[in-house]
């Protein structure tokens, strides 16, 4: 029996700004400040699907503390 290991694609800026419901330009600036991690792959920019949970999660963090 062989075990089957998930595999996350990484986003491209335009998928993760749809999962954010946010523009492009947005993305832009997130991973400029730092607050998504984010990959280069040759000329193109990729975002695991990870680094968007763990954006997520700080944003309610921040909601539910004030």
């Amino acid at each position: 029996m062989h075990n089957l290991i998930e595999v996350s694609q990484p986003y491209t800026k335009e998928a993760a700004a749809t999962q954010l419901g946010t523009s492009v330009a947005t993305i832009n600036r997130l991973i400029s400040a730092g607050k998504i991690d984010s990959l280069k792959v040759g000329r193109n920019v990729r975002i695991e699907p990870k680094a968007i949970e763990a954006f997520k999660n700080s944003q309610q963090q921040k909601q539910a503390n004030g």
